[in-house]
Order: C-alpha cells, then structure tokens, then sequence
C-alpha cells in the first residue's frame, strides 16, 4: 500500500527509533521487511521477529539459496556484494531503506524471484530503480533519506539509525510546513543528495546564530559562507577578547562560538577558556580549532560537554557537524 509522504515518514520514524534502541543494546534485526512490521489501529509502527533470519555464516551459496526466508538471502548477498561483516548494522540500514521505499511507492525496490543465481546477484542491488524515478512526484526531503539508506557502497550509508532518524525527523519537519518539491530524477539516484540535505540542514538550523573568531580575511568569508549554506545566521570578530566581552554583555549574542587559534594563537586558547570559567558565559557551546603545529594545546584547553576541540586538517562539513552535535548536546543538557 503506498502512504502519503507524512504519514510514512512518522511511521519510519517510529521504526528507525526503534532499530536506533535496539542498536544501543547490541542487537541486528537481520530480517527486516514490510511483513515484520506491524501497525497498530492508533498508526503506531512496531518491529517483530528481532533475530529469526540469524544464518550459519560458513552456510554455502548452495544451501542458502535454498532457504524459504528470502530476506535471509537478501542480507547475505547484499553482504557478500559489498564486503561486509555478518551483523553490520548497515544491512540493517539499507533494508529499512527498502521499506520507506516501499511504503512511499507502494512497490518493493528489489525485483522478486525464486531464481537461486539471481536471488545471490549483486545485479539485483545495481538494478533498483531509484526512488525519484519511480515517483517523480515525490518530495525530496524523503528521497534523500530513502537514497542514503539504500547506497550499495556501505560506507555511504548511514552509519547507524539513530542518523537516519534524525534525517527522518527533519523531513517530517519539512513536509508539515508544507515542503513538498521534488527531486530532478538521475539515472544513479545521487543526483542533488549533497544540495537537498544541505537545504534540510538549512532549515534545521535557521535562526541560530554562530560567532566566528578569526583573523584572517579568506578563512572568515569561507567560513561565513559555509555556515550560513547551512541555515546559521554568522557574526564574526578578528579579536577573541572582544567576542568574550560581548558574551558577557549578553550570552544569548550567539548560540555557540567558534575560535580559530590557526593565527590568533593562544590568546584564542585563553579566552577560550575564560569563556568556560566565568559564571556569566559558561554555558555558551564553544568550539576551539587547532592547527596541526597547535595540536599540543589541546592539552591547555579546559573542556567540558558543552566545551571541545577540533584538530586541523578538518573539512567545512565536518566542521559544520561538530557544531551541530555540540548545540544538539547542549539542548540535552538544558532538558535534563
């Protein structure tokens, strides 16, 4: 049956939520499809059967493709396909991608068969139709997640569910605001990943505010442009005693500052620091960037939860992320 867009997306999301706890507790489904889910008459989404697909690892290709349970398969020969370990919880991963597939289409991603060497072929996996071809109506805010879950390269996959969670909440976000635009169909489905996830993050992320410190012209114009691509509004100062000053003024100046110490040195260490010791600014998440040759002074800086350094060479996304795992932190702490 396929959902609407915002239904199916709610109902993932318990799902993945539940795979994300399951995950924490050391355990992999291995059998997951349509049939292993179970809706309740409130719309509530519940994974069964946790564990019944778990094979002998040393089973021949023989044997297995002679198993009745073809999600069994399924898993192996994705596995053996990709060069991954029995109970990667990306297995995992790739077939809750097959079932948001699923449900926004109406029709599974793999072609059904009973063919022993087709049921073990990677050409299955090669051969699926991505998701904005199959449906170019749909939005591209539950393309993305369905594309990501679902790469045949693991390493592109998300790397757990607790990710793929987090995407799907901001997709949930997105279509109950009445986001509903598609995604230009590619013949790889990759097409526009990169800028449909940078629009998600955008909106994740309007309204906070980062405070740069740095000195140097280019590093603050690449560094202004990275964050505000990803919805930050930016202000930024060359003098790190000016950004404290203006924190303690008012700490909600910013949601988190970002100190370059790459040519300002250790004065950025030190008022680093000081921003963590005085009682008006403590809690204000703050990032401190080390240079290569700085790497040293990690050991001077004071850090807490809300507190952390990022050693150089860093790239602008990883950068990005370390500041939106730090306010995301932050927020848990305020609700404890």
């Amino acid at each position: 049956k396929k959902l609407e867009p915002l239904e199916a997306t709610e109902m993932m999301s318990g799902i993945v939520d539940g795979m994300s706890y399951a995950f924490e507790k050391g355990l992999t489904h291995r059998d997951l499809k349509m049939n292993n889910v179970l809706v309740s008459s409130r719309g509530v989404a519940k994974i069964v059967d946790f564990g019944l697909a778990s094979m002998d690892e040393t089973i021949s290709d023989d044997s297995m493709a002679d198993l009745p349970n073809t999600r069994t398969v399924d898993y192996a020969a994705l596995e053996r396909a990709t060069g991954v370990r029995k109970d990667d919880v990306r297995s995992d991963i790739y077939f809750l991608g097959c079932i948001f597939y699923n449900m926004l289409t109406g029709e599974p991603p793999l072609s059904e068969t009973r063919d022993r060497i087709q049921r073990l072929s990677k050409q299955r996996f090669l051969d699926v139709v991505p998701i904005q071809k199959a449906d170019p109506t749909l939005p591209a805010c539950v393309t993305i997640v369905v594309n990501k879950a679902m790469m045949l390269d693991p390493s592109r996959r998300y790397q757990s569910p607790q990710s793929m969670f987090n995407d799907l909440r901001i997709a949930a976000r997105r279509l109950q605001s009445g986001d509903t635009d598609a995604e230009e169909a590619s013949s790889n489905g990759d097409s526009g990943v990169l800028a449909v996830r940078a629009k998600a993050l955008s909106a994740q992320n309007a309204g906070r505010a980062v405070m740069i410190v740095e000195s140097d012209g280019q590093m603050q114009e690449l560094f202004r442009k990275g964050f505000k691509k990803a919805g930050f509004r930016v202000l930024v100062t060359v003098d790190p005693a000016r950004a404290l000053g203006r924190f303690r003024q008012d700490p909600a100046v910013a949601d988190c500052v970002l100190f370059n110490a790459q040519q300002i040195g250790k004065q950025a260490v030190n008022m680093f620091n000081e921003l963590g010791e005085d009682e008006r600014t403590k809690n204000v998440p703050a990032l401190l960037m080390l240079d290569e040759s700085q790497h040293k002074w990690n050991e001077l800086a004071n850090l807490d939860s809300r507190r952390k350094v990022i050693l150089m060479p860093v790239t602008m996304r990883q950068l990005r992320t370390a500041v939106e795992e730090l306010l995301a932190s932050d927020k848990k702490t305020v609700n404890r």
